[in-house]
């Protein structure tokens, strides 16, 4: 879509909406510097049919896998070859094969002598090789026979069977090396099983082909093709649908599955079981469960195997590799439409994913790896998907491992790079194609070098970096412009925050700070994207200073010794209102209720209750906000004397602690405080999340009149059920009324939440 790979050893990949992984020309394409072609010389009957194949290398030797490859023989009257390598033999003489590529100076060439039969059989005195054969199968009775089966049955290693257009019922099991292949395609040629149970062709003989066929299943039943301990096998250009497997593989070796059509499996188009060295490339996969599969519950190693240039179109799970799948390589694959698209779990390591497409996947993301280490992203597009990535206990390397030759905006260069994800939105300040900023692809993971969309526009966000506290807003303004720098009047832009429990953006770009974070703020016109950088303090209040009404503040404690857990050094908590409300904790006067009550009462002193319903845990510290309305005297003074239980948090936070894992402390707090500790307000509402909030019930915080003054209280105990944290008090010297509420309950990593 994006880059177009020139040189390097890692496997290429065209990313070029435009144009195919084989595309040839200055927009750019892997740089051939060698093609071999096989067999290099061959002597055929007239008559016979004979597959070359080509392989590609560059400069340094390296293969470079799915390049398509264009095929000439040099005199027609002698033999012909078609697009995929095949060479019919004509009649007697002699011709040079060659594969190149359009527009490449480069090709390579094997020799074929044609003769009237095949050439004398080698013989010695222990054996004598029998001459191939080639057997014609017709159902209509105008060939050798009239099933597969029986041609099978006659044949020698190393025959040819020609299948004419018809229609077969058969289950077929190919016990010596053989070619059976259709005379006409697999539109006319039809094969289906006489028992649902037993594969239409199982092959358990070592260099078996099996192409051009179509070959038909029963829903639920055994796979049409089915390869066990076998080698050097090739299936391609088959038509193969309806059925649980399409193509099943069990304890393989160097088979080549190649430009096959499978669609409607109910469980997997291509399943590999302790495979090696195996070939699954070209192939298109339609509405499967799983496309192509390599997996073994049992923990055996599949190795080696190569995914190279597949389509795989509404496929739940489009590439799915499971437990000890190693150095497998997924290049150029195109995944789409499905539930998720590559799928890396338990043991699935050191493989590399270089040049696919994986977009449109509705449920578990574009990729979801578990339990997976070691593995290698580069060149990939993700797009489109419902989530770039789901990771659970995995980690991977998200760029190539060195510079990379590559053409962008028709100009070539080298450097490391990255990915394609659409939900980037980083500059390219040089325009060379690679963001100039990480792209976060989960957690502590980087794209390093992601890769940009190009554009003839461009889109500038100002300010582009600013430093805000949480609770301050800023109007952005962005500006669509040509590479030239010419505004392109009338430009609609579409705004988006990075993380939007950080800060949030509207639809005209005035962002609202939330908490302490860094964010990045996109806007977007014609799919063009223009960022700027947020970076967000924590909302510090100063003594006297109004409480500011968001998700995420910071504030002092009045307790002489500070907070029990001083995480920040400060004696300061932090209220993060996105854990969760307070709707566990309450107020009780005693009276039973584990519900609390709303208590008024002239009483200078008393006792009140901390208890807890449950539902937001069990954790072990709560914080009393006291607030005090009207003028406070000089010599307000605020006795509380706290008794409860301590303990340390079980990493299942719902779950209570036992009885030996908690103890009871008596006092927690025992402290007299005055007028100077109710160092926040005035202000008429009290933290919450993200919201003016009253303080008592009936409380209108639109009367500006009615102002209180604040502390926060550390009680250093927690509340468990039928155990509540008990709070004496005493107050002297206030006529006014004073409000107390419960601000605070959870320590876990570090951090107290709201």
């Amino acid at each position: 879509m994006l880059l177009i790979l020139v040189l390097g050893t890692g496997p290429a990949a065209a990313l070029d909406a435009d144009l195919p992984s084989n595309a040839t020309g200055s927009a750019g394409t892997p740089e051939v510097a060698r093609i071999d072609v096989t067999p290099a010389a061959a002597e055929m009957a007239q008559g016979s049919m004979q597959r070359y194949t080509a392989t590609a290398y560059d400069a340094s030797d390296s293969i470079i896998p799915g390049v398509a490859f264009s095929w000439a023989c040099s005199n027609e009257s002698v033999g012909t070859v078609n697009e995929t390598g095949y060479f019919t033999a004509l009649a007697p003489g002699f011709a040079t094969i060659s594969a190149g590529i359009p527009g490449s100076v480069v090709f390579g060439t094997a020799d074929v002598t044609v003769t009237t039969s095949m050439p004398e059989p080698i013989t010695s005195t222990e054996t004598i090789t029998a001459e191939a054969h080639t057997w014609i199968v017709d159902a209509s009775g105008g060939g050798d026979y009239t099933t597969i089966g029986a041609a099978v049955a006659a044949a020698g290693p190393s025959d040819t069977i020609i299948v004419r257009k018809g229609n077969y019922a058969e289950n077929i099991a190919i016990d010596k090396a053989l070619t059976i292949r259709s005379e006409s395609g697999p539109e006319e040629t039809i094969v289906i099983p006489t028992g649902q149970g037993t594969p239409v062709f199982s092959l358990v003989a070592n260099g078996s082909t099996i192409s051009g066929l179509t070959i038909r299943g029963v829903p639920g039943g055994a796979a049409p093709v089915s390869l066990s301990g076998v080698s050097g096998c090739t299936v391609e250009y088959n038509v193969i649908s309806t059925s649980n497997i399409g193509i099943g593989m069990a304890d393989t070796r160097e088979n080549r599955i190649l430009n096959n059509t499978l669609d409607t499996m109910s469980d997997a188009g291509i399943d590999l079981k302790r495979a090696e060295s195996d070939l699954v490339s070209g192939n298109t996969l339609t509405s499967c469960n799983f496309g192509i599969r390599i997996s073994d519950s049992d923990n055996q190693y599949s190795y080696r195997v190569k995914i190279l240039g597949n389509t795989l179109t509404e496929c739940e799970w489009a590439i799915f590799l499971r437990y000890r799948t190693q150095d497998i390589e997924v290049v150029n694959n195109t995944m789409t439409n499905g539930t998720c698209g590559l799928f890396l779990a338990d043991g699935s390591s050191d493989n590399t994913i270089v040049g696919n497409t994986i977009q449109q996947q509705s449920t578990y993301s574009g990729i979801f790896m578990q339990n997976t280490y070691g593995n290698l992203f580069y060149l990939n597009t993700v797009q489109d998907n419902a989530g770039d990535i789901v990771v659970n206990s995995a980690s991977a390397s998200w760029n190539s491992t060195e510079p990379i030759t590559y053409v962008f905006d028709n100009v070539t260069r080298t450097g490391y790079v990255g990915n394609y994800w659409d939900r980037y939105v980083g500059p390219d300040s040089d325009g060379d194609g690679i963001g100039d900023e990480p792209y976060t692809v989960k957690g502590t993971q980087m794209d390093y070098y992601p890769i940009v969309k190009p554009s003839s526009r461009i889109v500038t966000v100002t300010p582009d970096n600013v430093s805000l506290t949480a609770g301050d807003g800023l109007q952005f303004t962005a500006v669509l412009s040509d590479r030239e720098g010419a505004e392109i009047p009338g430009a609609e832009f579409t705004w988006t925050s990075s993380d939007e429990t950080v800060g949030t953006v509207n639809a005209t770009g005035y962002f609202s700070a939330l908490k302490a974070g860094t964010a990045t703020v996109g806007a977007t016109s014609g799919g063009v994207s223009g960022t700027a950088h947020v970076t967000i303090q924590r909302a510090e209040t100063p003594t006297g200073g109004v409480i500011p009404a968001v998700d995420d503040v910071h504030l002092r404690v009045a307790n002489d010794a500070g907070v029990r857990f001083d995480d920040f050094g400060d004696n300061s908590f932090r209220i993060l209102w996105s854990g969760g409300g307070l709707n566990a904790l309450h107020i009780s006067n005693g009276s039973g209720t584990e519900y609390g009550e709303v208590t008024q009462t002239p009483n200078r002193s008393g006792t009140f209750y901390v208890t807890t319903t449950g539902g937001r845990g069990y954790f072990d510290n709560i914080f009393l906000c006291v607030a005090v309305n009207g003028t406070i005297p000089d010599d307000f003074r605020l006795h509380i004397h706290a008794d409860g239980y301590q303990w340390t948090p079980l990493p299942a936070p719902r779950n209570i602690p036992t009885p030996e894992n908690r103890t009871y402390v008596n006092p927690t707090v025992d402290e007299w405080f005055t007028k100077d500790d109710l160092c926040y307000g005035p202000q008429t509402w009290r933290p919450a999340a993200g919201t003016t909030y009253l303080i008592y019930p009936g409380h209108d915080v639109g009367d500006a009149s009615n102002q209180f003054r604040m502390m926060f209280i550390d009680l250093k105990a927690g509340t468990l059920p039928g155990h509540p944290v008990r709070v004496n008090y005493t107050i002297e010297k206030l006529e006014t009324m004073m409000a107390q509420r419960l601000v605070c309950l959870r320590h876990t990593s570090g951090e107290l939440k709201g």
